[in-house]
């Protein structure tokens, strides 16, 4: 109950982090090493959370995460009264020189790796005749990131393989390209 209108449950079976220079008055981190092992969390958000009555300050944390690993591990969000639910299964990812700029605000990395994972969203019971896109789930997702960037004005994506399985029918096996898009386009290379 430290969060007003979130509750978090769970198990974690192993969490290690190794930081150095962690500046909470220049909010800035700079995260060696962070690692997550056979971990099990629900966070429940309650859809009527209270306006602030003081208008926070924005934050502007830079956290620079030079390796990251979560193995065996599950996350899943939902808001019961609107029956939404969103999963996420880890089997293996692996991240490297990630850097979170909340004062731009721009995130960037250098490689994202992911094998084995899965991903859910379901709107509940009745969302399938409401909207095809109600319950989305895909499988067995194996992913190579590398040279990413977002910012509010351009984001940039380098996917050198992309293969997963959703169980409505479509398969993709292996898959490249390079994407480039802001607020007016969309520009997709070397597609393979």
């Amino acid at each position: 109950n430290l969060i007003p209108d979130i509750m978090l449950q769970g198990e974690i079976g192993y969490f290690r982090a190794v930081a150095r220079n962690i500046d909470p008055i220049g909010e800035s981190a700079n995260i060696r090493q962070l690692h997550l092992d056979s971990t099990d969390i629900y966070i429940e958000i309650a859809d009527t959370a209270k306006k602030e009555k003081e208008e926070s300050t924005p934050s502007d944390w830079k956290i620079n995460l030079h390796h990251g690993t979560i193995n065996k591990s599950r996350i899943r969000v939902g808001i019961p009264s609107d029956t939404l639910t969103i999963e996420a299964g880890i089997g293996k990812l692996g991240i490297r020189e990630a850097i979170i700029d909340l004062g731009e605000p721009s995130y960037a990395l250098k490689s994202l790796n992911m094998n084995g994972c899965d991903a859910k969203y379901d709107q509940g019971r009745d969302s399938q005749r409401e909207r095809p896109t109600g319950h989305i789930a895909v499988n067995n997702i194996n992913l190579d990131c590398r040279e990413t960037l977002y910012t509010p004005d351009s984001t940039l994506l380098n996917i050198k393989d992309l293969a997963f399985v959703q169980p409505d029918g479509i398969t993709i096996t292996g898959a490249s390209f390079s994407a480039m898009a802001d607020r007016h386009l969309l520009d997709i290379k070397e597609l393979s």
